[in-house]
C-alpha cells in the first residue's frame, strides 16, 4: 500500500471517528457506506460499552487502526475506538476502495467489541 493511499485512508477514517462519536449517523451515510442495521448495532455496542466515547488523538491514530489484505484495489481495515481517553476493545471493521490515488468508498461492515 502505498503512503498516499494511507494518508487518504486515516484521513477518511479519522472523518468516520467523528461521526460515529458524535452519533451523526446521516453524515455517517454520506461519508462511508453503511447499513441502516449497522447504525442500530453500532448504537447499542456504544451504549452498553462502558464509560465515554472520546477522540483518539491523531498522532495515536495510526496505532489505532489495523490495515490487511490489500490488493491494490482494496483493503480490509479495522479501527478501534477510544473511550475515557483510553484505546478500546470496541472497533469497526470496515472495507476501502481505491482507485489509484483515489479513495473511492468506504464500507463499514461491523462495529463490535473485538
Amino acid at each position: 500500500m502505498h503512503g498516499y493511499q494511507i494518508k487518504l485512508l486515516w484521513s477518511k477514517l479519522v472523518e468516520i471517528h467523528g461521526l460515529i462519536m458524535s452519533q451523526n449517523w446521516e453524515q455517517l451515510k454520506r461519508v462511508a457506506r453503511i447499513t441502516d442495521e449497522t447504525i442500530e448495532e453500532a448504537k447499542i455496542e456504544i451504549e452498553e460499552y462502558p464509560g465515554i466515547m472520546t477522540e483518539c488523538p491523531y498522532d495515536e491514530f495510526t496505532d489505532a487502526v489495523t490495515i490487511d489484505s490489500f490488493d491494490g484495489w482494496k483493503a480490509d481495515c479495522m479501527a478501534y475506538f477510544w473511550f475515557d481517553n483510553e484505546e478500546s476493545d470496541l472497533s469497526m471493521e470496515c472495507i476501502a476502495e481505491f482507485n489509484g490515488r483515489e479513495l473511492k468508498r468506504i464500507y463499514i461492515n461491523q462495529i463490535h467489541v473485538f
